[in-house]
């Protein structure tokens, strides 16, 4: 990020040229791209670690009774699910 505002900066001072600010926008993008990856490595490798381990279920707060029986009396922890129990 840096080192795009520094060459847009040497642009508009006229120290630089277009094809320079495009290849810093170009660069920081691809580092993005790159992070956005490695992010998504990490989560899952959790995932993983956590099933492999058998703590996948405790992790999200989730109990296998309850999920037998379908009464659900304690909010889980389950990203993108309900925040509360059902009927609550």
């Amino acid at each position: 990020m840096e080192t795009l505002k520094g060459e847009r900066r040497k642009f508009e001072l006229g120290e630089s040229t277009p094809f320079l600010v495009i290849a810093a926008e170009r660069d920081l993008a691809s580092q993005e791209g790159i992070e956005a990856q490695a992010r998504d490595a990490y989560a899952k490798a959790l995932t993983q670690y956590a099933t492999a381990t058998g703590t996948i279920l405790e992790k999200f707060n989730v109990e296998i009774s309850e999920a037998r029986s379908g009464q659900v009396t304690h909010a889980m922890n389950i990203p993108g699910a309900a925040a509360s129990p059902p009927g609550q």
